[in-house]
């Protein structure tokens, strides 16, 4: 009865085990618990008493010393070594037997044989969870957009009206996606970043510039920043949330290393935040030189699901270009459905997120796979069509495991059909439904 109690105990300590963990339980309960018990009740007057000793030992004072003597006591007369420990100990073992136990020795048991078995239960789920959950060590989670830390990057168009006059922003704005032509060049273009702290002020502040150049077959190396980007002392001791921290910086794009060229230029900032040590942001500006390679995104980025909600609908997808795709669970392999360079982000209500930088049909575009519950890329590496960027999840708002797939532009929604790509052929295998929500009233599968 005894075991059986502490096993109900244990399992309680364990917040509600699957089945096989208690099956543990009943076995340490009968098979150890049982034996433990039947032990104890053989020697009970040795083990009582060198309890007693051991306590009162440890409570002093006068108090402890008359546990601790009436406990040698009853050591004494259990082991048979003299008549008057005999008839002390059987004094004191009466006492105690009718009148301590019934209200506090049983407790004592229940939670002294509970805890052996709870902590051995916890141990044994904890070991086991160590080959329940597959390895993923060359899995990456995503943390590069911060709750404490922001980080915005811009380029500058040339103040020179005739330089860059195709692109949407005037001359001397700024904007995340720079488009010039191939007459332009050679291009000083200039980079504006503001760090600023979001909550608390940032302290062991370091800055990891990275740059990537997509160009048909060899691409050139990026220009270095004029001035460097600041390092060590030159960088702010603290970053306060009243007061941002901004520098510019120039490169220059000459012909013909950057004829028909997209350059991504990435800033990621690592910080000590009050709430997290090593807190970790980044931001990234674009500037497309002529033609580059176009890279439109088509296939499916899962191997099969259902068609939950469509583009553009009245649900979540009001004004956006994206699809959800269900039934793929937790842990289905997600592949990237173009080549371009990552950007990984951690926040509502993306989730674990990886977009895609990339150009189709002459425009800056992103492709954006959201609720990962795994990423496996980095921030500024180049991914190519087909390779896995993650494992599909249910991170950040959402009802269920699914994935969000969404084409975007760096400032604004693609749109079908004049904004492309879009959620129909070419760039999706099939046309798919629009504007619906629910997998009944969408009614498509993937593939």
């Amino acid at each position: 009865k005894l075991a059986a109690e502490a096993a109900t105990i244990a399992a309680a300590a364990v917040a509600g085990p699957p089945g096989w963990a208690t099956k543990v339980i009943v076995w340490l309960a009968t098979e150890i618990g049982l034996k433990v018990l039947g032990w104890i009740k053989k020697h009970f007057k040795d083990v009582l008493g060198f309890s007693l000793v051991a306590g009162g030992v440890l409570v002093g004072g006068g108090v402890g010393m008359a546990i601790a003597v009436g406990g040698g006591l009853i050591w004494l007369g259990g082991a048979g070594l003299t008549a008057a420990g005999q008839y002390a100990g059987g004094f004191l073992s009466f006492f105690i037997s009718n009148l301590l136990i019934p209200s506090f020795a049983k407790p004592l048991l229940i939670v002294l044989i509970s805890i052996p078995i709870t902590v051995a239960l916890i141990l044994f789920i904890i070991n086991s969870g160590a080959y329940l959950v597959p390895p993923q060590s060359n899995l990456i989670p995503g943390l590069l957009v911060s709750p404490y830390i922001d980080v915005q990057k811009v380029a500058l168009r040339p103040k020179d009206a005739a330089r860059c006059k195709d692109t949407d922003v005037p001359p001397g704005e700024q904007t995340t996606s720079l488009e010039c032509s191939n007459d332009d060049l050679s291009l000083d273009i200039e980079y504006l970043i503001t760090v600023r702290a979001k909550k608390g002020s940032l302290t062991n502040i370091r800055l990891d510039y990275a740059c990537e150049v997509i160009k048909e077959k060899s691409s050139p190396p990026c220009p270095p920043p004029d001035p460097a980007i600041p390092s060590g002392t030159e960088i702010p001791s603290i970053i306060s949330p009243t007061q941002a921290y901004t520098f510019k910086y120039t490169q220059p794009y000459t012909s013909p290393a950057f004829v028909d060229s997209l350059v991504i230029d990435t800033l990621t900032v690592t910080a000590d935040a009050p709430e997290q040590k090593g807190a970790k942001a980044a931001g990234s500006a674009s500037v497309t030189i002529g033609n580059p390679p176009q890279d439109c995104p088509s296939g499916w980025p899962v191997a099969a699901g259902v068609l939950t909600q469509g583009a553009y609908s009245s649900s979540s997808h009001k004004g956006t270009e994206a699809i959800d795709i269900g039934g793929v669970g937790v842990g289905t392999p997600t592949t990237a459905r173009h080549t371009g360079i990552v950007r990984v982000t951690d926040s509502w209500p993306y989730g674990k997120n990886v977009e895609v930088d990339s150009l189709c049909n002459g425009k800056a575009f992103f492709s954006r796979y959201s609720h990962l519950s795994v990423i496996s890329v980095r921030t500024g590496e180049k991914v190519t069509l087909g390779q896995v960027v993650g494992l599909t999840g249910n991170t950040g708002n959402n009802s269920g495991a699914h994935l969000h797939y969404e084409f975007r532009y760096p400032a604004g929604s693609t749109q079908y059909p004049t904004r492309p790509p879009y959620m129909m052929t070419p760039f999706v295998p099939k046309n798919l439904p629009r504007a619906c929500v629910e997998p009944e009233n969408c009614n498509a599968s993937i593939p």
